[in-house]
């Protein structure tokens, strides 16, 4: 069967470093977010439909791999079958083996004694950490325990530690090497940090990047929050945004828009040259340069 084009919110004015239009991969679900790239394979999460699928590029339509899934909206693996996940339903960090999907290990649940707020995304970084956006996402707010709108760092060992607090809901996290990118959700803007060789935070968090003014700059119209944030092995960043998606390089210079709205995205396929989306009710993918 024939994949279907997705109609472009905006007219595609600049294409680099994007080839073509999203195609459409399958529609009608509850809402996805959580895409993420093992090494083989595509992975994302059907929160409303408490879901996990997998998809291949070439594959005609995704497969249920995961259910129930903990309602998980946010996905990093380490390339080698083992997936990270926020389980919002159970508000814990959980990893689990592509081979054994349904044997979960819980990674991370509370902070001296507390129970962990409402999480959105992570990134696994190279030092065995795993790094992820806390706020009160998904969890009213009389139910959390300790306040933090920042990032959380789960290390190898399980322990729990604050990172960057006062972000505006933090919502996308991605790293490339030491550089930490969290989107702020509202703001619409992209916040930098750096970490040091023992996991943690050096220095002040800064702006990378205001999509919002960028967008005004170059006359791009159009709805979207801050969202989903993904990095190239260049260290270029991709990130969803108001109008669509967004390419900057690793300096925060405008590479290319992409007119089309998504909730989160991720890079993969045999060259990582695939970007896969996920659009709230479906799914899609864009060739990349």
């Amino acid at each position: 069967m024939m994949a279907t084009m997705i109609p472009l919110l905006l007219t595609l004015s600049v294409t680099s470093p994007f080839i073509g239009e999203p195609i459409t991969i399958k529609t009608g679900y509850g809402f996805t977010e959580g895409p993420t790239w093992t090494g083989t394979q595509f992975i994302f999460c059907d929160m409303a439909n408490d879901t996990v699928y997998a998809w291949k590029p070439g594959e005609v339509s995704p497969r249920e791999i995961r259910k129930p899934s903990g309602k998980a909206v946010g996905s990093s693996s380490d390339g080698k079958g083992l997936v990270y996940q926020v389980d919002t339903a159970n508000r814990q960090v959980v990893s689990w083996n592509e081979r054994t999907p349904n044997e979960t290990k819980v990674i991370g649940k509370s902070f001296e004694g507390k129970r962990l707020g409402g999480m959105n995304d992570l990134a696994l970084h190279s030092n065995g950490s795993v790094y992820v956006t806390h706020a009160n996402w998904f969890v009213s707010p009389d139910a959390l325990e300790f306040v933090h709108s920042g990032v959380i760092r789960v290390d190898q060992k399980g322990k729990v530690s604050l990172l960057t607090p006062g972000l505006s809901r933090p919502n996308g996290i991605a790293f490339h090497g030491n550089r930490g990118y969290v989107t702020e959700y509202s703001a619409g803007r992209i916040m930098s940090f750096e970490i040091g060789k023992d996991g943690s935070q050096t220095g002040e968090v800064t702006l990378f990047a205001d999509l919002n003014a960028l967008a005004k700059e170059k006359g791009i119209d159009g709805q979207g929050g801050a969202d989903g944030i993904r990095c190239d092995h260049e260290g270029n960043i991709f990130s969803t945004g108001p109008g669509g998606i967004w390419a900057l390089s690793p300096k925060g210079s405008y590479l290319g828009h992409l007119p089309f709205r998504g909730t989160n995205i991720a890079l993969g396929g045999k060259d990582g040259k695939t970007m896969l989306i996920t659009t709230g009710r479906g799914l899609a993918w864009v060739a990349l340069k």
